[in-house]
């Protein structure tokens, strides 16, 4: 029941990352040494192997309880279905922005955390893989912890940048201000998901200035494009983070741990 539940999702991540193949997949991304890291290093490896009281409490209830086991899948889906839907974006604007000055330094503040977003992605195939061999009560060679902490920092990361999202829809207005915006579909299509996404961001961190910021700002083409958006992740990830916020999705992934401020 584990390996169908959960070879579907790893399944399906790592198609889509493949898919993309802008993405530098760099596995064990370690905090300490930077998220641009390569391996993880045996020090790290060996460091990791003794669990804390936390994970080991947690080792057991994913073999024995079924609603942690799925607790726990749906957080790491999640966690790395936002960061797919991160990558995907950038390079949707990438292409819609390419050759106009005026967007360079927001497009060019993407691109580095797209960097982080893709890190995340290898690392959360990694954690399910591995959550699924703690389930089966068998050994695997990625340490789950270190896999699904990496995961987490990166997710925080690139949450607490998305201030880049609001620059570049400003920086839209500002471009198409007198234009024709159908001259400018894709331009116009790109700045409106950002809205999208920056909104459902402010949602996920209760933050009621920013949701009433991004609710004033609303869409430039017709809602009926905009919310038929066809970004991979989107559905997946709306659906999962519609019913939870930061802090439950970490401790789903990491009981016991903080690493929201």
């Amino acid at each position: 029941m584990y390996i169908k539940k959960i070879n579907f999702v790893i399944y399906l991540i790592l198609a889509a990352v493949v898919g993309f193949g802008l993405c530098f997949l760099l596995r064990g991304l370690v905090a300490e040494d930077g998220f641009l890291s390569g391996d993880v290093s045996k020090a790290d490896k060996s460091r990791m192997e003794s669990l804390s009281p936390a994970m080991s409490v947690f080792h057991d209830k994913v073999v024995k309880d079924t609603t942690e086991f799925n607790k726990a899948v749906e957080s790491l889906t999640m966690l790395t279905s936002l960061m797919g839907e991160f990558d995907e974006l950038v390079s949707i604007t990438a292409a819609a922005s390419e050759g106009k000055d005026e967007l360079a330094s927001s497009v060019g503040q993407m691109l580095k955390i797209k960097q982080i977003a893709c890190n995340a992605m290898d690392n959360g195939a990694m954690a399910l893989e591995s959550l699924n061999a703690i389930a089966e009560g068998k050994k695997s060679s990625i340490n789950y912890e270190l896999a699904s902490q990496n995961l987490s920092l990166a997710f925080l990361m690139v949450d607490r940048q998305v201030g880049v999202g609001k620059q570049y829809v400003n920086d839209v207005d500002l471009f198409l201000r007198g234009k024709d915006v159908d001259e400018y579909h894709d331009l116009a299509y790109a700045r409106d998901l950002w809205v999208g996404y920056c909104a459902r961001e402010a949602a996920m961190n209760n933050d009621g200035k920013e949701i009433d910021y991004w609710s004033s700002k609303g869409n430039i083409l017709p809602a009926s494009i905009t919310n038929g958006r066809p970004l991979q992740y989107l559905c997946m990830a709306s659906e999962l983070s519609s019913s939870m916020d930061v802090n439950q999705i970490m401790q789903n992934v990491l009981p016991g741990v903080s690493l929201v401020n």
